[in-house]
């Protein structure tokens, strides 16, 4: 379970260790901080590069802005009308049927669901604007915009990683510290999309000088390999960096060439690059606040349903009650996602910037899968789908396994379960640095 205050930097092993590397630099350094004890990231340490700002201007005035509107947790959303995300001439397309209902535990809300008075006006979707007071982002656009954090890092779905021969507990320290471990699962399969049961938790991510982690859980279809790479990722995401606060996030990303670069119609986050088409109105990629989040205890857990399903062209993406919106299937390559996928792919997250030992960052809860039912994070009715618009669903089983260091976090799995509650599913997360983790 996570009972780590989530504003703390670092452990207290890793504060020791830049404290020596701080003194060896400096000359000198305060007391390495507890790790039970809070300490807060102050708004003036937020960095936000001039070539980030004036992107993120330029793009602002790219957009038909009708009304502009800011949540009780003091996010910016601006509302465009519908039809100004597709070219001149094109109609939004109709979305699929909705699909057999399915019973979830509990069920977290976003800010729009719980306060209509800051929903716009009528023929209006919601876009989250990046708000540079509370962004860091001190780096260049591509840094910004990329999946890792540092442009041209090809980390991403689980299947993609590269293997390494790591020790046991010593992980391989990378220049500047960019590490990604995963937890999860994929299968190689033509497919046309797929859907899964997620918990949702607030896990402790790592922030500081040195460290500017992240934390997810996602579902992703894929197709092709390098840089032909092309995917479509959704899930729920607790990234301080790149929203400029604790919360998890409902997210999405695509990118059409394996990582190495994205922009508009190339890849990114949410709607901050064209591609996405927003067609909910209480519901949007980047939406803070899923809350509340799953606790300890079987009845405290909150459970998101995504599904991603390819229908008449499109990639259409379903949370929880609503489809939300598509990835058109002429944004992608014939050799790609524009018509269907070679991959599924499931999996826990955590991005490593720590330069000096592994991170502190939970992945899920922060419990070890073995933690079980009430206190690891899962995923469960985990499916794929063998034909186009929505037709059949296929039981996800016999995947290839894929845990970075079992050490730090692991992956215990359930997909021959008959449960009808569970059915394909998988326990998943960790607490990162321990004394088997270092």
């Amino acid at each position: 379970m996570n009972t780590r205050p989530l504003s703390r930097y670092t452990s207290l092993a890793t504060s020791a260790a830049l404290c020596g590397l701080v003194a060896t630099l400096l000359g000198g350094c305060g007391e390495a901080q507890p790790d039970d004890v809070s300490i807060e990231r102050n708004p003036e340490e937020r960095q936000v590069s001039q070539e980030v700002a004036d992107w993120l201007e330029t793009r602002q005035r790219g957009l038909q802005v009708v009304a502009t509107t800011r949540t009780r947790s003091g996010q910016i959303v601006d509302w465009v009308p519908i039809e100004s995300q597709v070219p001149p001439g094109e109609s939004v397309a109709t979305p699929p049927p909705a699909p057999p209902a399915r019973a979830l535990l509990n069920v977290p809300t976003t800010e729009l669901e719980a306060d209509t008075e800051e929903r716009g006006p009528a023929g209006t979707v919601p876009l989250l604007r990046p708000d540079v007071e509370r962004i860091h982002a001190p780096g260049s656009v591509a840094d910004f915009l990329s999946r890792s954090g540092r442009a041209g890092v090809p980390n991403g779905v689980i299947w993609q990683e590269q293997e390494k021969e790591d020790s046991p507990g010593i992980k391989p320290r990378v220049s500047g510290g960019n590490e990604r471990f995963y937890a999860g699962s994929f299968k190689s399969v033509t497919n046309y999309g797929v859907d899964a049961i997620v918990n949702v938790w607030n896990p402790f991510v790592e922030q500081g000088f040195f460290t500017n982690d992240m934390s997810l859980a996602q579902i992703a279809v894929t197709r092709g390999s390098n840089e032909t790479l092309q995917t479509i990722e959704a899930g729920w995401q607790e990234d301080p960096k790149r929203y400029g606060d604790g919360n998890p996030r409902f997210f999405i990303y695509y990118t059409r060439n394996g990582y190495t670069m994205d922009g508009h119609n190339l890849g990114g986050y949410n709607s901050v690059v064209t591609g996405w088409v927003q067609t909910s109105t209480t519901v949007f990629p980047g939406s803070v606040a899923l809350s509340p989040t799953s606790t300890v205890g079987v009845a405290n857990q909150y459970e998101i349903w995504l599904t991603w399903q390819y229908f008449n062209g499109n990639w259409w993406l379903w949370y929880i009650n609503q489809w939300v919106g598509y990835y058109p299937g002429t944004l992608f390559d014939t050799t790609g996602l524009q018509s269907q996928a070679s991959h599924v792919a499931v999996q826990g997250e955590v991005a490593d910037s720590n330069i000096i030992s592994t991170t502190s960052t939970d992945m899920g809860s922060g419990s070890f899968a073995s933690a079980g039912f009430g206190a690891a994070a899962y995923m469960r009715q985990i499916n794929y789908f063998a034909a186009a618009n929505g037709l059949s669903p296929t039981k996800y089983t016999s995947p290839t396994l894929k845990v970075t260091n079992s050490n730090c976090y692991d992956h215990v799995s359930g997909f021959s379960s008959t449960d009808p509650f569970w059915l394909s599913h998988f326990f998943f997360g960790g607490p990162g640095h321990n004394p088997s983790c270092l």
